[in-house]
């Protein structure tokens, strides 16, 4: 069985990601805040290794930084910052789905997605509207969040529109797919919190989803620009 990374790549991804996962189910903050963005510095640095700054990697390399500025962007407590770090997810999104359109699909599947999409957005729209009318927000924060949705949910769909991709096997399609949910899961939550729905343990929930997300949607495109497939 080959992998997209070697051994000793997720031997440091899983170490340096299960220090931020405790220091985030105990709340030791300065730890945490250490060691976020350390994750997705060794990603990048592995990502690169594997041929991530060219061809058709380079636009999933480029949403892995911009990710990891949108990381510590959110690292202070301050509303402008907040919404930066948002910018640098969008962006990062916007990178990904095009990242998974290089590999072509026929125009029509496009129309199954576009009504998941919507469906999706008036579910999130009626939730925020309905349900948060005592988030102490700004209306412009929750317009973001309408928009964000919007792209997180085109990026998951991108992802698991990969079945009818070329050169994508059911692995690797399985697995973007998932990463993709995963993310969008990971960003609801922190939309929630910030409307005042948040979960108990949403600090680790986040994480531990994103991270995962983030190594699902990398290793499914290493898998495929090597040809690797998973038995």
């Amino acid at each position: 069985m080959t992998f997209p990374f070697p051994w000793y790549a997720y031997l440091i991804i899983a170490v340096l990601c299960a220090v931020n996962w405790i220091a985030a189910f105990f709340e030791k903050m300065k730890l945490y805040y250490v060691t976020k963005p350390l994750v997705l510095i060794a990603m990048i640095a592995f990502f690169a290794y594997g041929g991530g700054y060219s061809g058709r990697l380079l636009p999933f390399l480029i949403g892995l930084v911009l990710s990891l500025l949108g990381d510590v962007f959110l690292i202070p407590q301050r509303t402008r910052y907040f919404v930066t770090g948002m910018g640098a997810f969008a962006l990062a999104h916007l990178a990904y789905i095009y990242g998974f359109s290089q590999w072509a699909i026929s125009w029509w599947m496009y129309i199954p997605a576009l009504v998941v999409l919507v469906i999706m957005l008036l579910v999130f729209n009626y939730y925020i509207e309905t349900r948060c009318t005592d988030a102490n927000l700004p209306r412009f924060q929750k317009r973001l969040f309408k928009a964000y949705g919007v792209l997180i949910g085109a990026m998951a769909l991108a992802a698991w529109l990969s079945v009818a991709r070329d050169g994508w096997l059911p692995a690797p399609t399985v697995i973007a797919g998932l990463g993709g949910v995963l993310f969008m899961i990971s960003d609801l939550m922190i939309a929630l919190g910030k409307l005042e729905k948040r979960i108990p343990k949403q600090r680790f929930l986040v994480i531990v989803s994103y991270h995962i997300a983030q190594m699902f949607i990398l290793s499914s495109a290493l898998m495929v620009n090597q040809g690797i497939q998973l038995l």
